[in-house]
């Protein structure tokens, strides 16, 4: 039998670790926004969502809700793996500049919020984030693997919902 979620996962990582890579080269403040981050997901979903169906058409056409929340999450981690080994070595090796552009980018939002927060709150968040530390760690990066696979099992329920097919009650 296929790992499809070996294959796909590998496969989503290293589209996204490409995709990233690209936009860098471009814009690195591109980089880190959201639109970026929200682009990668559907990059896992989608891989998640095949290594599924493969999954499903090498066992007739049939897999439970829990074999295929099971692919789904381990492509998932996977790909998520890849690309925060990737992100280390980006904000450590290649580019250390970038948790600099992190913290500007964290300003920038503090201050289009400045109206919500008003001028007390406002100081209190400039002052957290000036004393935040943005550099990327082992610990850190860990961390973040963590918790994306952990968001990553919550993706891999609902994309199991969609996908799988029990056999029929005899």
């Amino acid at each position: 039998m296929t790992n499809h979620w070996m294959k796909y996962g590998m496969l989503a990582g290293l589209v996204t670790v490409v995709l990233y890579m690209i936009i860098y080269f471009v814009n690195a403040k591109t980089m880190l926004g959201p639109l970026v981050q929200w682009g990668s997901l559907l990059i896992f979903i989608g891989a998640m969502a095949k290594a599924g169906i493969d999954r499903k058409n090498d066992n007739g056409g049939y897999l439970s809700f829990m074999d295929t929340f099971l692919e789904g999450f381990k492509t998932y981690a996977i790909a998520a793996i890849i690309y925060y080994i990737f992100y280390y070595i980006l904000f450590n090796f290649i580019d250390p500049g970038l948790t600099e552009l992190l913290k500007e980018q964290a300003i920038e939002a503090i201050e289009k919020m400045a109206g919500l927060v008003g001028g007390d709150g406002m100081e209190a968040a400039m002052d957290a984030i000036e004393s935040q530390d943005f550099s990327i760690g082992i610990g850190s990066a860990l961390m973040s693997l963590f918790m994306s696979i952990l968001g990553g099992g919550i993706v891999a329920l609902i994309v199991a919902v969609f996908i799988k097919k029990d056999p029929p009650q005899a």
